[in-house]
């Protein structure tokens, strides 16, 4: 395996102003983990990728091809998959409703769903972080505001960072942050997400859970995790796209 910059601490991006330490551990009322992944996911009878619609129907706005990139690197993990392995766009009107809230809908018994994209172009993401309970919902949610863009813990309401509309501008391509988290929803239904805060880190994302975080024992014990990706633009293949020469920080809970 190359070497990758993959940096263990805490670091300061350019882009984000942290506003409390990220909690990478537990956090979720569905106790799944990363550790779980192999048998919820990859052995189970179905697991649909949930990639976002590019055109003009996409709900509920038009998805970003760098978000459903990020599904060719986790179809691509090591050893592949003994699940059957279904694409689907978050427009399909079978799996999902079209009118908010988007529920999920038809989706084949013993299957697990893996989304790509956040609420504002994945529709099954929106309708996962728009759960007023927190029975089903996701650990983390991402919404925002006039101003910025907020992760919160679901059960204890905390807010973990925010990042500026001016400093996502700012940074577009060259650095993100992006959140990996599974749970199971209210319906019993092992859910992945992986969500960046603009599609460039939907797509470090996918290549992230691909190279480090899968059948890494590191891991096994967290439900979700955000990692802030710095592209190295001196020595990096191409500009804007995640490799093992980019810079990798996962923001760990440094409180206790």
């Amino acid at each position: 395996m190359p070497y990758r910059h993959v940096h263990l601490y805490i670091t300061f991006m350019l882009m984000v102003s942290l506003l409390l330490p990220i909690a990478g551990y537990g956090g979720s009322q569905s106790q799944l983990t990363f550790g779980d992944f192999q048998y919820l996911f990859v052995d189970s009878r179905v697991c649909y990728f949930v990639i976002t619609e590019t055109g003009e129907n996409g709900k509920p706005i038009p998805g970003a091809v760098h978000d459903n990139l990020a599904a060719a690197y986790v179809a691509a993990i090591p050893g592949g998959w003994n699940a059957s392995v279904v694409v689907i766009v978050d427009s399909n009107e079978y799996f999902v409703s079209q009118e908010p809230p988007y529920e999920p809908r038809n989706f084949e018994y013993d299957s697990s769903l893996i989304l790509f994209g956040g609420p504002v172009s994945n529709a099954l993401t929106y309708y996962y972080m728009s759960l007023n309970y927190p029975e089903g919902s996701p650990p983390v949610i991402v919404w925002a505001d006039d101003t910025a863009v907020h992760f919160t813990r679901t059960d204890t309401g905390e807010e973990l960072l925010s990042v500026s509309f001016d400093d996502i501008s700012r940074n577009m391509g060259k650095s993100d942050l992006f959140l990996i988290e599974v749970f199971e929803d209210h319906e019993g239904r092992p859910v992945m997400i992986c969500l960046g805060v603009t599609a460039y880190g939907t797509y470090a994302g996918g290549w992230y859970f691909r190279n480090v975080i899968y059948g890494n024992s590191l891991f096994d014990g967290y439900s979700y995790l955000i990692v802030n990706w710095t592209d190295n633009l001196e020595y990096g293949r191409y500009p804007g796209v995640p490799d093992d020469w980019d810079y990798w920080a996962p923001l760990w809970d440094v409180s206790g």
